[in-house]
């Protein structure tokens, strides 16, 4: 490779923006509540029933962990798709705070030890009106 053709490519590497390519995005984080699926007010149906956790459209070797988020203006049911059923969970517990973004049918969950989970949202609906 000629001294040229390293220089040319040295500076083209130098003016590219970092951020461009960088993975994580803005997201609008919203605050929220877990809330206990056993004693919701938005989602009445049993968790083990399908799709809130029945073995109904789960391929194999695919483990889902539900949850029930409120937030300011919607409350959703969401679910983590893990691969192995040693990959560990959120760590979220009915009660708890939890910071959430939803991006389409997705919604990114940052547990307490920081992490960034995605999830797949199943069903979202107004919140009640105290």
């Amino acid at each position: 490779m000629s001294a040229l053709r390293i220089l040319t490519l040295a500076a083209i590497a130098l003016t590219l923006d970092p951020q461009m390519y960088a993975k994580t995005k803005d997201r609008d984080w919203q605050t929220g509540a877990v809330l206990d699926p056993l004693h919701s007010p938005y989602f009445t149906a049993s968790t083990n029933d399908a799709p809130y956790g029945g073995n109904v459209d789960v391929p194999l070797m695919k483990v889902y962990d539900s949850y029930l988020f409120e937030g300011a203006g919607s409350a959703y049911f969401v679910r983590e798709g893990r691969r192995w059923e040693r990959t560990k969970p959120a760590n979220l517990k009915p009660g708890d705070s939890v910071k959430f973004a939803v991006d389409g049918q997705r919604i990114y969950v940052l547990d307490p030890n920081g992490k960034e989970h995605r999830m797949e949202l199943v069903k979202q609906v107004p919140r009640a009106k105290p």
